[in-house]
């Protein structure tokens, strides 16, 4: 059974496609150019109050409505008369309760105090924005779907109109806007392309950023390769964003460098048919952007350092190793600006061992697991899953949170590790459905009683989150299934009158797809199966076979070869197998 492993977040992060607003639900908050409004919580009770008893429609509607006006007025008080101010200073926050609210009884008035539809129009943007979140791997109706679609179509309504009377800007929102999409509207790229270029005349860097964006991702202008599909046309994502950072805009920057990091530009060639990313050039656009003051982009000139693709460290007579040290003063960096991926990273890295090492007298030292779980929990609880997934592993394996028991050694405390798992397995990370199966399947959950003194493990739960993880294509997952088919956990075939025989032939079916995937592990697994005959027998006369120790032997080397296998097991099975003159 495959252990459990920590999960690095080595996502490469652009600007994460809310380039205008944020969510903070504790507060209704506008930031513009350093100032800033708090809007009083309450908004929320009174809200809550209102569609709670509709009896009180009236009074709850009194109470809502000079403050919703207040809000109005202050958001359209804080545009500046100069348009250009940069979007990132904008930040608008509003309840979800409260814009059905205004979206029902109130726009009408409300707009016309605001006086700008684009007042409003950043309320229904920024709900919209905030319903892509709320539904984010979580089960919904129809009836939320239709909800986040209003809001999109109302959004591009007041964007349009307040674009229409002159206000460019609203303009660069709008653009925004046709980009995106749900469930019930689609996005219309090349209108969104359209005005970006139009705002980009007028001298807006976001527009040029954006368009950057759009080629970058394929959805205008893609470059047709006779006999293939077509791609992205990288080159003219990275003109427009060279033209936003020559601006000053960070993202852009940090947009460049993502471009030299995954080799779309500036690839370098080292060998006649062979050419590498450019990682020096992309650190540099980090380092620019971070520089600047953009978070992200620190994280990922640390992703850099932490994959060993920069900055390497010489020792004598060894390999060169990464410079984690330099990875952890960016994650540290990151993190102080409240970035949680950066947490999570730098969380592994005391994990591992890399960095902050405890010292022992006499004894090795030791990672600092309970810097690592501090790290972990801060990210999980900014709603980091992959963090979930890492705290679940210390409490799994005992580093953390053991349980006291009298007169024993202490265990592991499987079900804070479960209930860690299950949040980061809703959140859609197959590591953690991996993970929580196995604990199913070692018997530490959820246990089936079958007498009164006796449980077995729950194998159907455990090939359950298997499955799941393999849909979501974890080799680990595939490997984890066919040990449960091979062990007869799980789809025995039944002999009439004769007992019942493991599925060798689902297993090997799911150790191959794992090895298709590099996985050194699963490639030994099928070894074994084809050694003891489970698997592909060799005819030798009419009423007998024999094991097909060639392929058994081949598939032990492919596991010798990919080098990283952390145990020799597929060695030792070779050597056995020379020994005995199979091969």
């Amino acid at each position: 059974m495959q252990a459990l492993s920590l999960f690095d977040d080595h996502r490469i992060l652009s600007d994460k496609d809310n380039l205008f607003l944020t969510f903070d639900p504790n507060a209704h908050i506008i930031f513009l150019e350093g100032e800033e409004i708090i809007i009083q919580s309450r908004i929320s009770r009174l809200v809550g109050a209102l569609f709670k008893n509709q009896s009180q429609h009236l009074e709850g509607y009194n109470a809502i409505k000079p403050v919703a006006l207040k809000i109005i007025n202050d958001i359209n008080s804080y545009i500046k008369v100069d348009e250009r101010h940069q979007p990132d200073n904008l930040k608008i926050i509003k309840e979800f309760e409260l814009l059905k609210l205004i979206a029902t009884d109130m726009s009408e008035e409300l707009l016309e105090v605001a006086g700008k539809a684009r007042a409003l129009g950043y309320i229904y943007i920024n709900e919209f924005q905030r319903s892509l979140t709320l539904c984010e791997g979580a089960s919904v109706d129809q009836s939320f779907y239709s909800h986040q679609a209003l809001l999109l179509k109302r959004s591009r309504e007041l964007f349009k109109k307040s674009y229409e009377k002159g206000d460019n800007y609203a303009g660069l929102i709008l653009a925004y806007a046709y980009g995106k999409k749900c469930i019930k509207e689609d996005p219309d790229y090349k209108e969104s392309a359209r005005l970006y270029e139009v705002a980009a005349a007028e001298d807006f860097p976001e527009a040029m950023n954006n368009l950057g964006r759009l080629y970058k991702r394929g959805h205008i202008g893609r470059i047709e390769i006779k006999g293939q599909e077509s791609v992205p046309n990288y080159a003219k994502a990275a003109e427009w964003y060279e033209k936003a950072a020559a601006k000053g805009l960070p993202k852009a920057m940090n947009n460049l460098g993502i471009l030299y990091e995954q080799g779309h530009i500036g690839r370098i060639k080292i060998k006649e048919q062979k050419s590498v990313s450019n990682y020096a050039k992309a650190a540099n656009w980090y380092r620019k952007a971070g520089e600047a003051g953009y978070s992200i982009a620190m994280y990922n000139l640390g992703l850099l350092y932490n994959k060993g693709r920069i900055g390497r460290i010489e020792i004598k007579g060894q390999e060169s190793v990464p410079d984690y040290a330099e990875a952890a003063r960016l994650y540290e960096v990151a993190a102080a600006e409240d970035f949680p991926e950066a947490m999570n990273n730098l969380g592994c890295l005391y994990k591992k061992g890399h960095i902050g090492l405890i010292e022992r007298e006499g004894q090795d030292p030791v990672p600092d697991y309970a810097e690592a779980a501090r790290l972990f929990r801060a990210a999980a609880a900014k709603g980091i899953p992959e963090a979930m997934n890492n705290l679940g592993c210390l409490y799994k394996k005992g580093h953390i949170g053991l349980i006291e028991i009298e007169g024993q050694d202490p265990v592991p405390n499987y079900a804070e590790a479960a209930k860690l798992f299950r949040a980061a397995a809703a959140k859609g990370i197959p590591e953690a459905m991996n993970s929580l199966g196995i604990l199913y399947e070692q018997g530490h959950i959820g246990r089936i009683k079958i007498k009164e003194q006796k449980s077995v493990s729950n194998y159907a739960e455990a090939a359950t989150l298997f499955r799941a993880a393999a849909a979501k294509g974890l080799p680990e997952a595939m490997d984890n299934l066919g040990i449960l088919y091979e062990q007869g956990h799980i789809g025995c075939i039944e002999r009439e009158g004769q007992d019942p025989v493991p599925n060798y032939a689902e297993a090997a079916e799911w150790y191959e797809k794992a090895a298709a995937k590099g996985l050194p592990e699963a490639m030994n697994n099928l070894g074994i199966l084809y050694e003891q005959g489970h698997i592909g027998r060799i005819k030798i006369k009419e009423q007998k076979s024999v094991s097909n120790y060639a392929e058994a032997a081949s598939w032990y080397r492919k596991a010798i070869k990919r080098g990283d296998f952390r145990d020799s097991y597929a060695l030792l099975n070779l050597e056995r197998l020379s020994r005995a003159g199979c091969i």
